[in-house]
């Protein structure tokens, strides 16, 4: 959203609908936290867009899902056990993150948890299955 590079790639790629993207309202307000933070204030204003326009592209590329929390803690940060739990509610088949807090669970009942770098590679293979 931010960078551009793979990440970009893969959201592109769901816009062409060769993969869907998931997201909760829980988790679209910590996208909207977050790019209200100081560290990001600078690099928000160079793409010319309001946190808030950043949060509406993306929802307009997701899909929203509804989703409680889970029956017991995942991961050693709670909060992303939402990202878990809207997972677990789309039925998706992987979570793709940079969060390392995900990343080292590795996968999660059933749902295989990968970098985007990771993600691209395995797209590119089934690609060619």
């Amino acid at each position: 959203m931010l960078w551009g590079g793979k990440p970009a790639e893969l959201i592109n790629l769901c816009a062409t609908q060769a993969i869907r993207l998931y997201s909760s309202e829980r988790l679209l307000d910590e996208l909207a936290q977050s790019l209200r933070k100081p560290k990001l204030i600078n690099r928000v204003g160079q793409t010319g867009l309001a946190p808030d326009q950043h949060v509406a592209n993306y929802r307009s590329v997701v899909q929203m899902v509804e989703h409680g929390d889970l029956a017991r803690p995942a991961s050693r940060d709670a909060d992303d056990d939402f990202v878990l739990a809207c997972a677990q509610a789309a039925r998706a088949n992987v979570v793709v993150t940079g969060d390392d807090d995900l990343l080292v669970l590795s996968a999660w009942d059933g749902i295989a948890i990968l970098t985007v770098a990771e993600s691209l590679s395995l797209l590119k293979v089934l690609r060619k299955g």
